[in-house]
């Protein structure tokens, strides 16, 4: 079911999205098929309105950037009322999902809000008011390097039909102080919160950090710590 259009959001679509991609033609994006939309990883990746992606870590649990909760992206105006976003499960091919939530609230570390040193602190996590996680499944995060290993970034480009989902592959490195991750992937504005996601072995795929920005050089991402991945836990066991 489609929901009204909040005015935010339509200032959301219309004007240039602050810290998106802007790096196209390497390693170009393929749509993913409805064929491939109940399989993992991709039955646990959404896209949130008013215009990033979101995947499911806990039964009522999606991990984002926490750019996303602020409106065009600027700290300076706050975050939004969670009333204002909105979760789409494995919407393809410009169709919606039925499967879908509403935001009760959300959580980032407080230290995104800095000037400085503030990329690595670009994280969230919503709270649905459905258990979308129980019903659907989560994917893990992890704290490892696996960058000898196809990087994976999946999510909802706002240059393709709205809620259609696309996915790029590329390799990768970590910086040098391994606190984010650079690639040639082919993304857009709307992926920001898209997943790291590694595939393994026999479906087995884990997150290890968040597609954030690009320039026409370099996509980037953080890569998760040990320490970032316990406070993402404690969170999600205090809000069962």
């Amino acid at each position: 079911m489609l929901r009204p259009i909040h005015l935010l959001t339509l200032i959301l679509l219309i004007l240039p999205r602050i810290g998106h991609a802007l790096l196209h033609g390497k390693y170009p994006r393929k749509e993913v098929g409805q064929e491939k939309a109940d399989l993992r990883p991709y039955a646990q990746i959404g896209h949130i309105e008013p215009g990033c992606t979101g995947t499911l870590v806990g039964p009522r649990h999606v991990l984002t950037a926490a750019h996303c909760l602020f409106p065009l992206a600027l700290k300076e105006l706050g975050p939004m009322d969670p009333s204002e976003l909105y979760f789409y499960l494995t919407s393809t091919e410009g169709v919606p999902s039925d499967i879908s939530s509403e935001v009760v609230s959300f959580y980032f570390n407080k230290k995104f809000l800095k000037r400085f040193g503030a990329d690595k602190y670009d994280w969230a996590i919503l709270v649905l008011r459905e258990d979308l996680g129980n019903q659907r499944g989560i994917l893990p995060i992890s704290h490892l390097d696996l960058s000898e290993r196809p990087l994976s970034i999946i999510g909802y480009p706002a240059d393709k039909i709205e809620h259609s989902m696309w996915e790029a592959n590329c390799p990768s490195g970590l910086s040098l102080f391994k606190s984010n991750r650079k690639y040639k992937c082919d993304t857009e504005g709307g992926m920001s919160g898209a997943p790291h996601t590694y595939y393994l072995q026999d479906d087995t795929y884990y997150i290890t950090g968040l597609h954030t920005q690009g320039s026409s050089n370099n996509n980037k991402g953080i890569q998760f710590s040990k320490k970032t991945i316990r406070e993402i836990k404690k969170f999600i066991l205090s809000t069962p």
